[in-house]
């Protein structure tokens, strides 16, 4: 099994259970797809199946585990994941159910005005601000796509981490 395979196999994994954790959200309260508390669930996610990448390839090679292979595969299931999941999300609200895009832009406002409360904000700024948010469209499919790219190389960092991580155990076991 080489790194890429590995990592394709937990990024689809992860990328499944995060599509079913949605729809739970979307079915019992969908107000919660867009709230900052669920970020933690899907990063521990995330995280879960880089690991499991860079250990079953690990396992699975006799070779000795080189940075390399453990970055790619780690790599390669934080894409799988962050990729498939955001364009399901950007399916379920802009496709599956549109009503969904208000609820996001009341979320934003909501959040907005608690941020601009919270700062000393004035009554003539909070209400600038708002009349900004409603004039927002909604994000299109190449903004959508644009903010992945950036989660993509952010993602450069934690797969950099957990392949270190795990060469270092395979290091250490080896003595």
């Amino acid at each position: 099994m080489t790194p890429v395979q590995s990592g394709v196999r937990y990024g689809l994994i992860g990328a499944l259970i995060n599509i079913i954790l949605l729809i739970l959200l979307y079915i019992f309260n969908p107000e919660l797809i867009f709230h900052g508390a669920i970020l933690p669930l899907v990063l521990i996610i995330t995280c879960f199946m880089m690991v499991m990448a860079v250990s079953n390839f690990k396992k699975n090679s006799p070779a000795p585990l080189q940075f390399k292979n453990a970055f790619v595969a780690a790599f390669v299931a934080y894409t799988l994941v962050t990729v498939i999941g955001s364009y399901f999300q950007y399916a379920l609200i802009n496709y599956i159910d549109t009503d969904l895009i208000a609820l996001q832009k009341q979320q934003a406002v909501e959040a907005s005005v608690g941020v601009m409360k919270w700062a000393g904000a004035s009554e003539d700024e909070i209400d600038k601000a708002l009349d900004e948010i409603e004039k927002q469209a909604t994000p299109t499919l190449g903004a959508w796509t644009a903010g992945i790219v950036f989660y993509i190389i952010l993602g450069l960092l934690p797969a950099a981490i957990v392949a270190l991580i795990m060469r270092q155990k395979t290091t250490s076991s080896n003595y």
